[in-house]
């Protein structure tokens, strides 16, 4: 979620090159309330080159900062927002995986980027090998989760005393089969629960995590895709709602189990509106349920009937509504009356959506409400020079 912005009424400025040859700039007028709106576009990856190093030079961090994070920015401009006088633009920089190598490694002996800077997969390797040493857990924890990492310290931080770490190494998609089965008999249960969602899991282990005593472990279980049938039909009837909730997650469990669960409490009923594999028959029976957020779970499966959509799409709950002004499948006729919609965020989430026509995003680019333009900013299949109006004031 978008991180909301206080804004005051300051008056800003932005600064357009109007032409790479000659250099010229425009400043046009920005009030503040528009700080939003300015932010989606410097997030849009779409965003021209020249457009990108205006908004670096912005006065208001927020938008620097989102710059600093945007894979379309140019290098030399992500060196220069690695020295920047906010330390949020600073540590933004330092994760964009556009940094060259030698600035990152000096970035990693400053000891309030070093924990950005091993998150970062363009991090060299001899960098990760300093940091996995860090005293700061979180700096071991990233150098841990990085796909950079190479095998023999990832074996390394298996023995970490720090469980986030270790759980970290369960989450490393390069992590080897065999240290996953020892980080299976982990003292820490949620290591163990991070082992049983893991896809590289042998059959034999997920037996075994099956049994576990901590209903999290068994509901990793249950969530994996790979789980024997025969184990799913033992959690389907465990006594703990979060177990039950996992099988219902699973993409793999079978119909006639998941027509059961979805007479289940509201919390195991709002994982199954959320299963792909749901029959037409539950689909419908969820699409009416009393709870709010089942109903909007089912409005952003994106295996929903249409017609179910349809039906959705008049739901009085305006949460309902934004489900279906989001998923990928929504109609262009539906997503045509939902940008419409009387609820903000109804239409914010219709400009968001990667279907959206074109013409669509150029009515909702003109809307009141400047998180609706901002949706339509943040849109990637925004036209560009849409992008260069917001950013002169039109």
């Amino acid at each position: 979620m978008r991180k909301k912005l206080f804004l005051s009424n300051l008056l800003l400025t932005v600064c357009l090159a109007v032409s790479a040859q000659e250099q010229e700039i425009l400043v046009a007028p920005l009030y503040a309330g528009n700080v939003e709106l300015y932010v989606s576009v410097a997030e849009n990856p779409n965003t021209p080159k020249k457009v990108l190093n205006n908004l670096a030079k912005n006065s208001d961090y927020h938008i620097r900062e989102t710059v600093a994070k945007n894979p379309n920015t140019p290098t030399k401009t992500l060196q220069e927002l690695t020295k920047d006088t906010h330390s949020n633009v600073r540590i933004a920089a330092a994760g964009n995986p556009n940094v060259p190598k030698e600035t990152l490694s000096d970035l990693a002996k400053d000891e309030n980027l070093r924990w950005y800077v091993a998150k970062n997969p363009n991090t060299p390797i001899e960098t990760l090998k300093e940091l996995a040493k860090d005293s700061e857990s979180l700096v071991r924890v990233s150098v841990a989760k990085n796909s950079n990492t190479p095998i023999e310290i990832l074996k390394e931080l298996t023995k970490d005393n720090n469980n986030s770490v270790r759980e970290s190494v369960v989450e490393n998609p390069d992590t080897p089969m065999e240290v996953l089965s020892e980080l299976a008999k982990d003292e820490d249960r949620a290591v163990r629960m991070k082992v049983a969602i893991s896809k590289k899991i042998p059959i034999e282990i997920l037996q075994e995590l099956a049994k576990d005593n901590y209903s999290y472990v068994r509901a990793g279980v249950a969530k994996n895709a790979n789980v024997p049938i025969e184990i799913v039909q033992k959690l389907a009837k465990d006594t703990t709602q979060e177990v039950r909730a996992g099988v219902a997650e699973n993409t793999n469990t079978p119909i006639e189990i998941l027509s059961e669960l979805a007479k289940d409490n509201v919390y195991v009923r709002l994982s199954v509106a959320k299963n792909p594999n749901m029959p037409i028959r539950v689909f419908n029976d969820l699409a009416k349920d009393i709870h709010q957020y089942v109903r909007a779970n089912v409005a952003t499966n994106s295996n929903v009937p249409i017609q179910t959509l349809h039906e959705l799409a008049k739901d009085e709950n305006s949460e309902v509504r934004e489900g279906v002004a989001k998923n990928p499948i929504t109609p262009i006729e539906i997503l045509q009356k939902l940008a419409k919609d009387r609820v903000t965020m109804v239409r914010v989430r219709v400009a968001e959506n990667l279907n959206t026509p074109i013409e669509f995003l150029q009515e909702l680019a003109k809307d009141n409400m400047v998180s609706v333009r901002s949706g339509v900013a943040s849109n990637p299949n925004t036209p560009v020079e849409i992008l260069e109006n917001f950013v002169n004031g039109q």
